[in-house]
């Protein structure tokens, strides 16, 4: 099987749109979307082109999808100054789905499994297999990336979650980041994604910045311009992006150990 894997759209519908028509001429079997849909400027018509597909597609519930549905915490979309900058646009990103939309993204497996030409059976899941939240980079130590897949029988497995692409194999476990279409911290332009079987071709698609970042603005999506206009504009750069997810996760590692021992 030959399968395009889609990860952290959020909600960017021209990034979507342009890798949609390069995959039309791979002759892929099918589409795994690996979660964080619906956190962006258009939800609602991420997530309707998605299910409009002529090709099987497979979803994957990432951490922003789950906040997205879970039960809306007020009556209006994204106005209370005293939540953050995130509760807000995961509020409005809440009210733009229809509660049927919104069923539909929480009832959306973690994982998914396919047989893929040349790497065998191969799990797709969001951050890792046993987080949806899992930061793993290419900086990751031995010991927590293998923790990570322990418990796995699949030797390859497919994430996204942290936004850069990589193909890392440890200790016969090969951890794949598909990237993403529609936020990427690579450090330059373009929409990022991977083309599965026969092997491994992690793919950068083109599209028009410009078009996108003003389809954005018209969004009604608050805080559009820092969060997702600049991130498209100006792609963070991958090493510094390391860097601080690496922090953050050494941070909750140890937060999680001292909590645990408490």
């Amino acid at each position: 099987m030959r399968i395009a894997a889609l990860y952290d759209i959020h909600g960017n519908v021209s990034a979507l749109e342009a890798v949609l028509r390069e995959i039309s001429a791979d002759q892929v079997d099918a589409l795994v979307i690996g979660g964080d849909v619906v956190w962006g400027p258009h939800p609602r018509a991420a997530t309707e082109r998605l299910t409009e597909l002529d090709l099987p597609v497979t979803f994957i519930r990432g951490n922003a999808d789950r906040e997205v549905s879970e039960e809306a915490v007020s009556d209006g979309p994204g106005e209370s100054a005293e939540s953050d900058v995130f509760s807000q646009v995961t509020d409005w990103c809440r009210h733009q789905l229809s509660e049927r939309q919104r069923n539909w993204v929480r009832s959306q497996s973690l994982t998914a499994t396919f047989e893929v030409e040349s790497l065998g059976e191969t799990l797709f899941c969001h951050g890792s297999p046993r987080s949806d939240e899992e930061i793993l980079t290419t900086a990751t130590p031995e010991e927590r990336f293998l923790e990570a897949l322990s418990g796995v029988r699949e030797n390859t497995v497919i994430c996204g979650h942290t936004h850069m692409q990589f193909d890392r194999t440890v200790g016969g476990r090969r951890l794949i980041n598909a990237g993403s279409v529609g936020m990427p911290y690579e450090g330059r332009r373009g929409a990022f994604w991977a083309l599965l079987g026969p092997g491994v071709n992690l793919r950068r698609t083109t599209y028009d910045i410009e078009e996108a970042a003003a389809r954005m603005r018209a969004s009604g999506c608050p805080h559009v311009e820092e969060i997702f206009i600049d991130t498209i504009v100006n792609p963070p750069d991958k090493d510094a992006t390391i860097r601080h997810f690496e922090a953050q996760a050494t941070t909750a590692l140890l937060q999680w150990e001292t909590e645990g021992n408490e």
